[in-house]
């Protein structure tokens, strides 16, 4: 009889340090969210390294103002490697094998795509900064997205350039996801205002001299050029000006890791985004690490921040009871602006026009 409650005695000793809400267990006294990047050096490895930094600027504000629940949040981060959906896949799994089911990320359209089916069946709640496609937060009640669809800005694109006076547009885009929905989002635009396309280019999503297609371009005598190729845009453009275009560039989202290699290509260029950080934002960042925030340091922040009072709002860690509550919010005030959130997951808000000034995005 003795044995037995001294058995039973060391087992609670043992449960009182690990204790569950939902599928995310507690240790240490922290609360243990996940985040899927890409950080490795290449493709994506800036816009990773942006993330993480409104990760860590949310969870140091957290948890210096005594955490969630009692307890710490501990950010523990995974590595998708680029634009590699394989990767992103292995990097989702061993947070699901660390017992984590709070996950923030990825930031590529096609890794989300993937990830998403198998996140609902696990029913492991996902926010990603940066997703811009149509079909990625509708998946299920578990998937939110922080990154405005971008369809419908292409759209907006397409029709500005027509009014702003071109004749003969030249569309590049490329077969990754986002980037082909993006394209077809650019010429939609263009064609509901009668514009006409000189040019409609879909590219494979790789690094290219991309010389074959800049003739193309050229030949047709194209005066506007609209980039919808975010992953390679800047040696497509560094390739057209290389051969003597001087037609006006149009992009889809630009931003400096895309800028500073194209070596000026852009300058002048015209840019619809929603990258949209707040003064206060800049301000904190700023003061934090000594340089202004990047895409998508803002949205990145927030869906740390919105999943941070979903947790206090409801007190609970369940990906389920945390989906809800989520679904039922219609606005959020954060460091990437005033957010419209939508029933499917998604958030809407006004886009900005930007233009490349002495190789500055302003």
């Amino acid at each position: 009889m003795n044995e037995y409650y001294i058995a039973l005695a060391l087992i609670t000793i043992v449960l009182a340090g690990c204790t569950t809400t939902g599928n995310t267990v507690f240790e240490d006294n922290t609360i243990k969210i996940g985040a899927i990047l890409p950080l490795s050096a290449g493709y994506g490895s800036q816009n990773g390294f942006n993330s993480l930094r409104g990760y860590q600027l949310a969870v140091e504000e957290i948890n210096s103002e005594g955490g969630l629940l009692g307890r710490n949040i501990e950010l523990v981060v995974e590595d998708h490697k680029g634009d590699d959906t394989k990767s992103a896949l292995s990097a989702y799994r061993s947070l699901r094998y660390k017992k984590v089911d709070l996950i923030l990320g990825p930031n590529y359209s096609p890794l989300g795509q993937a990830i998403a089916p198998i996140a609902c069946q696990d029913k492991s709640l996902i926010i990603s900064p940066a997703i811009g496609v149509k079909d990625f937060a509708p998946t299920c009640e578990y998937i939110f997205n922080l990154w405005p669809v971008d369809y419908e800005n292409s759209v907006t694109l397409g029709k500005t350039v027509v009014n702003d006076g071109y004749e003969h547009i030249a569309v590049v885009g490329s077969d990754q996801s986002w980037e082909l929905e993006q394209a077809k989002g650019v010429r939609d635009g263009i064609l509901s205002v009668n514009g006409t396309i000189v040019e409609y280019i879909i590219v494979e999503n790789k690094a290219s001299d991309f010389a074959t297609e800049a003739t193309k371009i050229i030949h047709s005598n194209a005066d506007a050029v609209i980039f919808a190729n975010y992953g390679y845009m800047h040696l497509f453009a560094r390739r057209l000006r290389s051969m003597g275009l001087t037609a006006q560039f149009y992009v889809v989202l630009l931003d400096n890791s895309r800028k500073d290699p194209a070596q000026g290509s852009f300058e002048n260029a015209v840019i619809i985004s929603s990258f949209t950080p707040t003064s206060k934002f800049i301000e904190k960042f700023e003061k934090m690490y000594g340089a202004k925030p990047d895409f998508p340091a803002d949205s990145s922040y927030d869906a740390l921040m919105l999943l941070a009072r979903a947790i206090n709002k409801t007190y609970s860690l369940d990906s389920k009871t945390i989906s809800h509550h989520l679904l039922n919010l219609d606005k959020f005030e954060g460091a990437s602006g005033n957010l419209t959130l939508t029933s499917t997951g998604d958030v809407l808000k006004k886009p900005v026009f930007q233009t490349v000034i002495n190789d500055t995005i302003r």
